[in-house]
């Protein structure tokens, strides 16, 4: 197991909900991501947070100018 979710999991064992940030990466790329690793082994509730659409899209029309 990876640090970041070693440690994530482990503290979930003494606290009632775990917090973690997302790019929003699914599918095939996500595979070994530390959010969905937390979400499926933690003891107690986790909140995934991710950007919200509108701030996606900024960033990708931005990107292509």
């Amino acid at each position: 197991m990876r640090e970041p979710v070693r440690a994530l999991v482990g503290a979930s064992g003494i606290v009632d909900l775990v917090v973690v940030g997302s790019r929003g990466v699914h599918g095939l790329k996500a595979l070994g991501s530390v959010s969905e690793r937390v979400a499926h082994q933690a003891e107690c509730s986790v909140l995934v947070v991710r950007k919200a659409p509108w701030q996606q899209t900024e960033q990708a029309e931005v990107a292509s100018e």
